[in-house]
């Protein structure tokens, strides 16, 4: 287990094992400190950088100090949970600092970059199942936007960044439900990209498709009103031409469903028929293995008497 876990989406939170926030984090500019560096972890920050951006209300000289200060009680807080063993938290090097690359740390928006990365350039479809299974992972950390209550503009741009990574898993989260034939869950999907940004007229197209696949047409429909309603009121524009003729498709009940998913949805029929079979063949198995077992110490014993 890591020695430090941090939490960054939502409200910040930073513990040792047991849950416990280390004394002197309680400060909010001792925070704000640790949460740049981890969101630049594999960025060097130099002093007069760091110290404009986190005290740029104040002149370079009392910057510098309030860095110097504030970095004394980051160490001060966070060194005594790490000194089981090197590296440190904090890597200085003359002017510059960062995130130790080795530091023993668990933190939630790594675990959502690594899924972003790991997935770049495939689409819903084309994701394996255990890539899958790494973004549905990740996504569960996603309980609000970075550092939620938190102003600064760094924080702002971070928080757009991270927000988008989150939509575009849960985009193609959903492509995958939908290929596999789990329509229940993609559309859950889709409603949590929602929460986020109503505007989203991809996520209302895929929510549409998914109502009418698993056979909600009215449901559907509704979508597109809403997706309708929301761009009118929000941006003043109109759905775009796809979603318009995707909604006459449904309207229609002319929308062609993708063979290929016609095809997994009878190889997932056959495989739960298979395993229910193996299933029952195991169970022989185990009791004929029982009986066999309790004849052949029978046998045994017979000829144990008669030596």
């Amino acid at each position: 287990m890591p020695i430090l876990s941090v939490h960054l989406l939502g409200k910040f939170t930073a513990y040792t094992a047991p849950a416990v926030m280390p004394a002197g984090l309680e400060v909010r500019k001792v925070q704000e400190l640790l949460c740049y560096l981890l969101v630049h972890r594999s960025q060097p920050q130099h002093r007069e950088t760091l110290a404009g951006t986190l005290w740029g209300e104040t002149t370079a000289v009392q910057s510098r100090a309030n860095l110097r200060k504030t970095l004394w009680q980051l160490h001060t807080a966070i060194e005594p949970c790490v000194e089981a063993g090197p590296p440190n938290l904090i890597d200085i090097q003359g002017e510059w600092l960062q995130i130790h690359p080795d530091a023993d740390l668990w933190l939630d928006i790594e675990l959502l970059e690594s899924a972003y990365a790991m997935s770049k350039g495939q689409r819903g479809e084309e994701l394996s199942a255990a890539v899958a299974a790494v973004l549905e992972d990740a996504v569960k950390l996603y309980h609000s936007d970075l550092l939620d209550g938190w102003y600064q503009d760094w924080c702002l741009f971070e928080r757009e960044r991270l927000q988008s990574m989150y939509l575009s898993l849960l985009d193609k989260l959903m492509g995958y439900c939908e290929f596999y034939v789990d329509y229940e869950k993609g559309i859950a999907y889709g409603a949590d990209a929602l929460r986020y940004d109503q505007t989203r007229e991809q996520t209302h197209r895929r929510l549409m498709r998914l109502h009418f696949l698993a056979g909600d047409r009215p449901a559907a429909l509704r979508q597109y009103e809403r997706c309708r309603a929301i761009l009118h009121e929000s941006m003043l524009i109109e759905p775009a031409e796809q979603t318009i003729v995707l909604q006459e498709q449904i309207r229609r009940n002319t929308l062609n469903v993708a063979p290929n998913s016609v095809v997994v949805a009878a190889a997932q029929h056959e495989l739960v028929d298979l395993r229910a079979m193996l299933q029952n063949l195991q169970a022989t198995l185990s009791t004929n293995e029982a009986h066999v077992r309790k004849y052949l110490e029978a046998v045994e014993q017979l000829l144990s008497k008669r030596h």
